[in-house]
This record gives structure tokens, C-alpha cells and sequence, in this order.
């Protein structure tokens, strides 16, 4: 079984800005959100992530079933990697205070850069361990000196 790691050379730490006041949840359970945009920051206020989706059916809690998956990775203001999926869920998990996210699936994903472009089944991004995962049947087309020790640098 073949598996990847990508080990995002990116500030990771992805953030949710903060809200000073308490604010009482937008989304019920069951609802459905079209074009759904969601941007993460770092703690200095850069633009690291873009979650964006054709539809979102909201679950229980911070949990959502994204079809039409695109996540954008951005470093120093630059779009270093698109990772795109027909389905995955989502959720917001928030960990000393800081909303961090987690999104899954078990089908397949499209990762590319200028470098590479990754394609396989199964995956798991986690902005907590600033961490790419894909499970299964990878393959990769591009330039071999990608490839770190560990997994794939961009």
C-alpha cells in the first residue's frame, strides 16, 4: 500500500480570527449552505488557507459534509498548493482557544502545485499538525526533487 505525507512547509497554525464577544452559532443542523468560502489566518493576520465548497450540509456541532472541495494553501501571500476533492466532511475543532481544522474523506483527492500534482484515495488535512495526509493508491507527476525525506515540500 502506497502512502504520502505531506508535510506542508507552511505556517499551519491555521486560525480563525477571534471574536472579542460570544456569538450565538449561524447554522442548525441539517442546513445547506451553497458556495460556501471560508479563509484562515495566522496569529499575525496572513492569509494561509481558503476552504471553499459548492455545498456544505451543516451536521451536529462544528461537523459539515463539503461536496465540490477546494482548499488553497497560501504562503507569504502566495498560493503555494490547491487541494481538491468531490467530497470530504469538516469539522472546527477548537483547541487552547483557537478554532483549527480537520478535513476528511475517504475518497479521492487532487493536490497540485507548480511542482507536482499528487492524486489519490483517502485523506486527511490537519491544520493543528499542519499535516496532509493521503491513505492510498497515490501517484505523483512532476519534478522528483519535491520529495523531501518525510513526504512532499512546497
Amino acid at each position: 500500500m502506497k502512502r504520502a505525507f505531506l508535510l506542508l512547509g507552511l505556517p499551519l497554525w491555521l486560525l480563525a480570527q477571534e471574536a472579542s464577544v460570544p456569538v450565538a452559532p449561524v447554522f442548525e443542523e441539517g442546513m445547506t449552505v451553497e458556495g460556501l468560502r471560508s479563509p484562515f489566518y495566522d496569529a499575525s493576520g496572513a492569509l494561509v488557507a481558503e476552504l471553499m465548497g459548492g455545498r456544505a450540509r451543516m451536521g451536529s456541532g462544528e461537523v459539515a459534509d463539503v461536496e465540490q472541495l477546494r482548499v488553497d494553501l497560501f504562503e507569504a501571500g502566495e498560493r503555494r498548493a490547491q487541494v481538491y476533492a468531490p467530497v470530504c466532511r469538516t469539522r472546527m475543532e477548537t483547541v487552547e482557544g483557537v478554532q483549527q481544522l480537520v478535513a476528511e474523506s475517504e475518497g479521492w483527492v487532487l493536490v497540485v502545485t507548480d511542482s507536482f500534482q499528487l492524486t489519490g484515495r483517502g485523506f486527511r488535512l490537519d491544520t493543528r499538525a499542519g499535516r496532509f495526509e493521503v491513505f492510498s493508491e497515490v501517484k505523483v507527476v512532476g519534478d522528483r526533487e519535491a520529495w523531501s525525506g518525510e513526504g512532499l515540500s512546497f
